[in-house]
């Protein structure tokens, strides 16, 4: 990443989802946020990558929940509830126009059982962070960013540190309300070049509002 991308990365995070006393996330994403998105997009990639304001619609049972935040347009929704992929995508998630890549995208809120307060920070680490933190995946930790309510991790694999197998950039963002019912979780997966797309991910993850 550029001193310039990290700088605006940094800038983004500071903005990032903190939930309200409703346990909501903020409802306001600005033209700035998307913006800011948008320029940590490589200029290579700027034909084919264009983030903006959308929505992903979560209807598994509970009270149903749209969330909103910066994605990439023209993009369509994928076999797991709350999840997206590249229009043109096929049954493994490579997308022709981004070079063959897989890449993917999901926002969705999890109870993880019963719906009642827990420990959000130890739920989420045993769901999502430990089979990235405990040494058995093959790759590195580059970012483990934790918050009293959030956490950010991003795990990089390089090209053939697997036999056979591209580079591989995965994102988790998670957050919950001190006391809250549940967790949120932002997520993205980018294989071989289009892992040059991560700080603009992980940005656009970094705020998402919950309605």
């Amino acid at each position: 990443m550029t001193r310039a991308a990290a700088a605006l990365l940094a800038a983004v995070a500071l903005a990032a989802c903190k939930p309200g006393e409703d346990g909501k996330l903020p409802l306001e994403i600005a033209p700035a946020h998307i913006d800011a998105v948008n320029g940590l997009v490589p200029v290579d990639w700027r034909p084919h990558v264009v983030f903006e304001l959308g929505t992903v619609a979560d209807t598994r049972g509970r009270p149903n929940e749209t969330f909103r935040l910066a994605l990439p347009r023209g993009w369509k929704p994928a076999y797991m509830t709350g999840s997206l992929q590249p229009g043109d995508a096929d049954e493994f998630g490579r997308s022709a126009a981004l070079g063959g890549a897989a890449i993917s995208m999901r926002v969705t809120s999890n109870c993880n059982g019963e719906c009642r307060p827990k420990d959000w920070a130890a739920e989420v680490d045993r769901v999502f962070y430990q089979k990235f933190t405990n040494g058995t995946a093959v790759g590195k930790v580059v970012k483990d960013d934790k918050q009293p309510t959030g956490r950010t991790l991003v795990f990089e694999r390089a090209a053939g540190a697997e036999a056979g197998m591209p580079a591989e950039v995965n994102i988790l963002v998670t957050w919950w309300k001190r006391g809250g019912n549940q967790h949120f979780i932002c997520e993205a997966k980018l294989e071989a070049a289009a892992v040059a797309l991560a700080p603009a991910f992980e940005a656009a993850c970094a705020r998402v509002s919950a309605e």
